[in-house]
């Protein structure tokens, strides 16, 4: 709510506004459909999840981790709730007592990374293709992905390192809020 008020406030001109403000509102309306992809079970909420974050990717490339977050949060909640899986009955052994067969994915999980995946492309395949039907594809990519590469740090190859080794701080830190 705060975030509209401040995007359609007269004083906010020119140089005044920032990226990342524009990005807000559909990163959190991406996170609200996610948890309820994740809590509701409607592949629905993953699409719009997935949307709303090709939304903040067209405004800022630089919230991939927040999107992919999204995904994730999606897959593990519906892992961990035992509606994303199926497991299966074995033989009793000699000793009378059976075991469980090990953990199949259920095809629904499939279908909400279908959706986010479906969502995202919804928003990101008709930008793409608008700068290719002008002829400014070439353009498009050396201004948002060459020049998002050569201002971030770490370079390139060791941007995968770097996110784990974050990760696994953000892990221990956000997994008592994970484990409610």
């Amino acid at each position: 709510f705060f975030t509209v008020i401040l995007i359609m406030d007269p004083s906010l001109v020119g140089s005044s506004s920032s990226v990342e403000l524009f990005a807000t509102l559909p990163l959190a309306a991406g996170l609200f459909f996610a948890l309820r992809a994740a809590d509701d079970g409607r592949p629905r909420d993953a699409l719009l999840a997935g949307l709303c974050g090709g939304l903040a990717l067209c405004v800022k490339l630089v919230v991939v981790p927040v999107v992919l977050f999204y995904l994730v949060w999606i897959v593990v909640l519906r892992w961990r709730s035992g509606r994303g899986v199926q497991t299966a009955a074995l033989p009793s052994d000699d000793s009378g007592r059976s075991a469980t067969a090990a953990v199949h994915v259920r095809p629904a999980l499939f279908r909400f990374v279908g959706s986010f995946v479906l969502g995202g492309g919804l928003v990101l395949v008709p930008t793409g293709l608008y700068f290719v039907g002008n002829g400014a594809w070439s353009d498009f990519w050396e201004c948002v992905v060459r020049g998002s590469r050569a201002t971030s740090r770490p370079p390139l190859p060791f941007y995968a390192t770097y996110l784990w080794g974050l990760a696994k701080v953000y892990w221990k830190a956000f997994t008592p809020i994970l484990a409610l």
